[in-house]
């Protein structure tokens, strides 16, 4: 078996035909899809069962369960300690992957002995029509080291689901979801990362994103900022106890800089009415605990932007509502971090 795809199933009736429709275009057949029903409230599963109970191609569709709504990450686990192929890829259900997908990566991962191979994605909304794309940092194929490895790791976006990962790899590093239900994706690729020996990169835009107006990603929730710095605490606890901080410090002492401590606080003015100083001091008495000298860091010295921004946080926070209200308005709502 050369690819294994795995996949939650959670309340998506309306799209998980044409995700199933986009793993029968595959031209590379020698994969197995595995569907991880994590126990939704519609027919999502039984919609599925009805595609592929009849289908007699050389695609392999098989079907497993969270013991009971678990999340996203817990769903990939069962499906990753199940999985039987050489690599294995995680495409949501809502979602769909060109019909090239699986041979173009392959083909790049099999040729350079890739570790991890990853491509682009375009998004696009419920209508189908385009609403951009998105590019995982640039990087030569072959070996994952010295510039090559600190040019991607501080350039760092967690588009997980445009890779596909040797499993080998992810098995004897002992790589798995953590089981929060924010950032999940974010904290195993980075791990998939420092594991890495081989890269390479297909520059296509193969993966499509589906943006749905009532998805996780897209709810307005004052809390869910938390959720995302504790996976980040999380992360940066594990990569230390594994003894693999030391060789990337700088990268990813950046890496939590952005996606810890900006994006947290990003997220909580944005999805919060009136916004409280004291969450904010908060959120920055905790960078300051997690990075103590995060102010040495080369990437948020050598950015204006950065630098700024940590100052501004820090020392005037009532202030930095005001102008982080003001740059998410003028971007449409990304932040652009």
């Amino acid at each position: 078996m050369m690819v294994s795809i795995i996949t939650p199933v959670y309340n998506v009736s309306g799209c998980i035909r044409r995700f199933i429709e986009s793993m029968l275009s595959q031209t590379l057949t020698d994969i197995e899809v595995i569907l991880v029903d994590d126990h939704g409230q519609d027919e999502s599963i039984s919609i599925a069962h009805q595609i592929t109970d009849s289908y007699t191609g050389q695609i392999t569709f098989r079907y497993l369960e969270t013991p009971c709504n678990s999340g996203p990450g817990a769903a990939r686990n069962i499906g990753l300690d199940a999985a039987r192929g050489k690599y294995v890829a995680f495409v949501d259900s809502d979602d769909t992957i060109d019909p090239e997908f699986c041979h173009y990566l392959v083909e790049s991962a099999e040729h350079n002995d890739s570790d991890m191979c990853c491509c682009h994605l375009e998004i696009f909304d419920e209508n189908g029509s385009s609403q951009g794309v998105k590019c995982n940092p640039p990087v030569p194929d072959g070996e994952f080291s010295g510039q090559v490895r600190r040019q991607f790791l501080s350039s760092y976006v967690s588009y997980f689901t445009t890779f596909i990962y040797r499993r080998e790899m992810l098995d004897r590093n002992g790589i798995r979801f953590p089981a929060g239900r924010s950032s999940e994706d974010s904290m195993m690729l980075c791990c998939a990362l420092l594991c890495c020996r081989r890269i390479s990169q297909v520059n296509r835009y193969m993966y499509r994103y589906l943006r749905q107006s009532g998805s996780l990603t897209m709810k307005t929730d004052a809390t869910r900022y938390r959720q995302k710095l504790d996976s980040m605490n999380a992360l940066m606890k594990g990569i230390r106890e594994r003894g693999w901080y030391s060789l990337d410090k700088d990268e990813l002492d950046f890496i939590y800089y952005k996606k810890g401590f900006l994006v947290s606080v990003f997220n909580y003015i944005a999805n919060t009415g009136t916004p409280r100083t004291d969450v904010i001091k908060g959120i920055y008495q905790e960078l300051k605990t997690v990075l103590p000298d995060y102010r040495n860091c080369p990437y948020v010295k050598g950015s204006l932007k950065f630098r700024m921004l940590g100052l501004l946080i820090g020392s005037a926070p009532a202030v930095s509502i005001w102008v982080i209200r003001l740059y998410l308005k003028l971007k449409g709502g990304q932040t652009m971090l």
